[in-house]
């Protein structure tokens, strides 16, 4: 025996009704230290709800994605979902604690690229957001958790780098070591995680406090090494002090660049490389800083202090910025032509010129006064 049709049904309600039941969906699972619930109500077919948990069951914050398209939705749904049969343990490995989180923020990001708006509970800023859990979770680690996501090499005389397995944490770990060589407020001088971060939120339009996806390279000298190491005012985090036990310091003098695996990380370490040689190799820095007096660097410098360089590494970071390319200072935050500077014909010689002074002096590998 059927049930009695509903009368007269017209194809849109039919449809309709199908479609918010096959989208329909609520699911939860485990990844590293972290608990994910995933939901769509059939009130709201074109929405994903997804809340984060430790593994307490302690609420960390939540996300909601508005009016998204149905494959959109769907591609979404099903990239979180394929995770449940994977065993906890298979997530948590020695390169990332939460890898999920990672991918959490780029699925985010990509979104909001999309066009889909996307809100929290955190934060209006999804990276703020982003950043509030990763404070939330990161004193959960040990300091041999730490430890298995950092390894040094010395890449040339002088320079170490410093590779991190997570960008979030990399930022977080590197934060301090980074901020007190370079921090127009805090350079030279100690100070705690919850300080800076007011400081830098407050430095932000959005009001929040996003610096672990700000940033994806590092650079700092000895001094500031020897300084987090030496002074117990500091008071260090384990995952301080993973970085200071993975660093093979060689002698009194030298620099760190710090980078983490990713598809950009060979970008970014060159431009980390640039800050190296130009602190190790007096003879390279002195033949870029006469390249740099051929370019007008007061239109870079100010958008630098806006992006809280210290005037002390302005010229230093100019010239990183430029031997990255001319073509991508917009994308760095320092858009000349925003500012009037249609011609950049001198930009592009000095970068030239400072390309070719890196690779002729690093391949060198010496240290010159």
């Amino acid at each position: 025996m059927f049930p009695a049709p509903e009368q007269n049904p017209s194809w849109e309600s039919v449809s309709s009704r199908i479609e918010r039941e096959s989208l329909t969906f609520s699911f939860s699972f485990d990844a590293g230290l972290l608990r994910f619930s995933f939901s769509r109500s059939p009130n709201e077919i074109h929405g994903v709800a997804i809340e984060c948990r430790d593994l307490n069951g302690k609420h960390l914050g939540s996300f909601r994605l508005h009016d998204v398209g149905f494959g959109a939705t769907q591609d979404f749904a099903l990239e979180f979902q394929g995770l449940r049969a994977r065993p906890s343990g298979a997530l948590t490995t020695k390169a990332d604690p939460f890898p999920e989180l990672r991918r959490l923020h780029e699925a985010l990001t990509a979104a909001i690229e999309a066009g889909v708006k996307v809100t929290s509970d955190l934060h209006d800023n999804v990276d703020t957001a982003i950043c509030r859990i990763t404070d939330a979770l990161a004193p959960q680690l040990k300091q041999s958790d730490w430890e298995k996501m950092f390894s040094s090499t010395m890449i040339h005389p002088g320079i170490l780098h410093l590779r991190g397995t997570s960008p979030l944490l990399s930022a977080y770990a590197l934060m301090r070591f980074q901020e007190h060589y370079e921090s127009p407020k805090f350079a030279g001088r100690i100070f705690s995680r919850k300080t800076f971060r007011s400081y830098y939120a407050g430095e932000k339009e959005h009001g929040g406090f996003s610096y672990y996806a700000d940033w994806a390279g590092f650079n700092f000298r000895s001094d500031t090494v020897f300084s987090l190491q030496r002074n117990p005012r500091w008071n260090l985090e384990p995952a301080e002090r993973a970085v200071l036990k993975a660093l093979q310091k060689p002698g009194e003098r030298f620099y760190v660049i710090g980078t983490y695996r990713d598809t950009q990380e060979i970008e970014n370490l060159h431009h980390e490389a640039c800050h190296g040689l130009y602190f190790v190799d007096g003879e390279y820095r002195r033949s870029v800083q006469a390249v740099l007096r051929e370019v007008d660097l007061k239109p870079m410098k100010k958008f630098l202090r806006a992006m809280n360089y210290t005037n002390q590494v302005l010229d230093d970071e100019c010239h990183a910025y430029l031997a990255d390319g001319v073509d991508n200072l917009a994308d760095s935050g320092v858009d000349l032509r925003s500012v009037g500077i249609t011609d950049l014909r001198s930009y592009r010689v000095a970068e030239r010129k400072l390309r070719k002074l890196f690779e002729q002096f690093f391949a060198e590998q010496k240290v010159r006064d």
